[in-house]
């Protein structure tokens, strides 16, 4: 489960035998969120979140918005 990025406590990660669409894991302590990267279809948007606070889920929302091209180039490395 490589880390492919990390600010302000947030990690996130691209599991290399996960499945399609592409999306990132983003995890801070013990909570995280799912949040699709498949931006031909549109803008990053949550898929799931799991014991973060709106805030933190917005936060990480931002994050991958502001990052979703380089991380979906770093999904097809890892996938094909």
């Amino acid at each position: 489960m490589p880390t492919i990025f990390c600010k302000n406590g947030f990690y996130i990660r691209i599991y290399p035998n996960d499945h399609s669409p592409p999306h990132v894991h983003v995890i801070k302590g013990c909570v995280q969120a799912k949040i699709s990267i498949d931006i031909s279809q549109s803008a990053p948007v949550l898929l799931r979140v799991e014991g973060m606070t709106p805030k933190e889920a917005k936060q990480a929302l931002i994050l991958v918005q502001e990052n979703a091209q380089d991380f979906l180039k770093k999904w097809e490395e890892i996938h094909g």
